[in-house]
């Protein structure tokens, strides 16, 4: 029973950083599907094409992925105005 307390106490003080590894996964996570919905979208890769398999089309494509790269980061810094600079100039791979 005496060491209830600090048990307690431990698992109350480590509630916040689990809350905000939680919350900064799921932010993860909603970045991660809104960028592949926006690249499918842009283009024009069906949805039988999986998450994996977009990514593995950028990342052996031949052009310069600067772009996409630009666009996650403006995403991730919640600027939608440079996200849409930045999707816009993406080059789609064959």
């Amino acid at each position: 029973m005496k060491y209830l307390i600090p048990i307690v106490l431990m698992l109350l003080s480590q509630t916040p950083a689990l809350a905000n590894s939680a919350y900064e996964n799921l932010a993860f996570a909603l970045r991660q599907q809104k960028i592949s919905d926006d690249l499918r979208h842009k283009c024009q890769i069906p949805t039988t094409v999986t998450d994996e398999q977009l990514q593995r089309r950028f990342l052996d494509s031949t052009h310069d992925n600067s772009a996409v790269l630009s666009a996650v980061k403006a995403l991730t810094e919640n600027n939608q105005k440079r996200y849409q600079t930045f999707l816009s100039q993406v080059k789609c791979p064959q």
